[in-house]
């Protein structure tokens, strides 16, 4: 997370951290993505991790000194719904749906767990 605290001294307030669980089975890529350099800080390029069963946890620092954070992730019928349009995906049904629900949802619950814990610390 040295990323995150060093975000926060230049003002960078999202972090997305793509998670991919092997066990889910599925294809992933990753793509490099041409940036303009005047509008990025002088950045040339960064990187899409791509995936439809890929797990994002997202962490918003515009609200310091707190940090909200999310799990964001497909499911099965979102990505089936999208196969025609994104087909440089494949195909869903390489992944293990299940797998993905399980892993979402116990990060979903240890976030929540840990939000609870911050809170009555403060109090």
């Amino acid at each position: 997370m040295k990323n995150m605290t060093d975000g926060m001294f230049k003002k960078k307030t999202f972090f997305n951290y793509v998670l991919y669980y092997p066990e889910a089975k599925g294809f992933i890529f990753e793509k490099r993505i041409k940036l303009i350099p005047e509008k990025c800080g002088g950045h040339t390029f960064r990187f899409s991790q791509n995936g439809w069963g890929l797990i994002q946890l997202q962490c918003d620092l515009r609200h310091p000194p707190g940090i909200e954070c999310r799990i964001a992730v497909n499911s099965r019928e979102r990505a089936l719904n999208w196969a025609q349009t994104c087909t440089e995906l494949k195909k869903p049904s390489l992944w293990d749906w299940k797998i993905i629900e399980k892993k979402a949802g116990k990060l979903a619950r240890l976030l929540r767990k840990f939000g609870k814990a911050t809170k009555q610390a403060k109090t």
